[in-house]
């Protein structure tokens, strides 16, 4: 989660957490995460990042947790 402020971090994992339905189908899982991120960055100015940045960044940190 290097480009997320180290002060937002827990914010945005609890943010896209709320967005996680891992029941949906593949496609409007990942979109409920990148509109999900879109807000969180929106909301916290993040300009260098967009919704689908967010999101992949937030899958990557589940799947390091996964693998720890």
């Amino acid at each position: 989660m290097k480009n997320i402020p180290r002060r937002l971090r827990e914010s945005f994992k609890g943010h896209m957490d709320a967005a996680n339905d891992e029941d949906s189908p593949d496609g409007a899982w990942f979109a409920r995460l990148e509109h999900a991120g879109h807000t969180f960055v929106r909301k916290h100015n993040l300009h260098w990042l967009d919704g689908n940045d967010a999101a992949h960044i937030y899958v990557a940190s589940m799947a390091t947790k996964e693998q720890g």
